[in-house]
């Protein structure tokens, strides 16, 4: 048993709050539901911390899985009967799902397989440009440089990092060592990693909030004559237009 716990499970029935365990691996993400008053979980309760309800919008349900590479389903559903959780069950023997990303950079590869356009070759030229046309309604050179989805791809995994894998899973119809099936009433979940640099941050906050934005005039300022009647500026004296007409109280 984990010694410190993930997260709350709080019963609908009694409103009694009880510790979640998290265990890494196997097909049983978390410790068991056990109320006193003999509940055992339903889509009525509430999760807290760092296991978070999940209302599955379609069955199957694409998931994201974690960026550590594990690829390990951090979803699941409780059983009715007994309490139990289940890890979410993939469909099919790949789980992994490719991203939009990568599917748009294998389009190339596809288009090659289909054979050359007629006007592949055909490269916009300076000649090939209506004069009558505003410069703005020119077209851009359709090089094979700037079609290159692929460049564009990479260029986005080294700005942004790589981009996040899927997994189609199922969380109702699977079958508990009770007997009982989970179904749409079941409590699914979703288990979530914790703040990062939460100390940082918390700090940061507390400087920001602590902090009282001030105005005060630079050297410069002071030599034209700033806070005062008159203000010199290229060598010639101007009336300081928010001192010569003050606002006065009854005005």
């Amino acid at each position: 048993m984990p010694s410190q716990p993930i997260g709350i499970w709080r019963c609908c029935k009694c409103h009694k709050g009880h510790d979640i365990y998290n265990f890494e691996k196997g097909a049983h993400l978390t410790s068991i539901l056990n109320c006193v008053c003999t509940h055992r979980s339903c889509s009525n309760c509430t999760l807290d911390g760092l296991i978070k309800k999940f209302q599955p919008m379609n069955e199957p349900e694409v998931v994201q899985l974690p960026e550590d590479g594990s690829k390990q389903v951090r979803f699941g559903v409780f059983c009715d009967g007994c309490g139990l959780s289940w890890r979410a069950q993939g469909v099919g023997k790949d789980l992994s799902k490719k991203s939009a990303l990568h599917r748009i950079s294998a389009l190339p590869k596809l288009l090659a397989k289909r054979g050359a356009h007629p006007l592949e070759k055909l490269r916009h030229v300076k000649s090939m440009t209506n004069l009558s046309y505003p410069e703005s309604d020119i077209p851009p050179s359709a090089s094979r440089s700037t079609l290159n989805l692929r460049v564009l791809s990479n260029e986005m995994t080294k700005g942004h990092g790589k981009q996040a894998e899927f997994a189609t899973v199922m969380f109702v119809g699977i079958q508990c060592t009770c007997g009982l099936v989970t179904d749409p009433s079941s409590l699914c979940f979703q288990l979530v990693d914790p703040p990062r640099d939460l100390p940082e941050a918390r700090s940061a906050k507390t400087v920001a909030e602590s902090t009282v934005p001030t105005f005060n005039s630079t050297p410069e300022d002071l030599a034209r004559g700033h806070g005062t009647p008159m203000l010199s500026l290229k060598g010639r004296q101007h009336v300081n237009p928010l001192m010569s007409n003050p606002i006065t109280e009854g005005a």
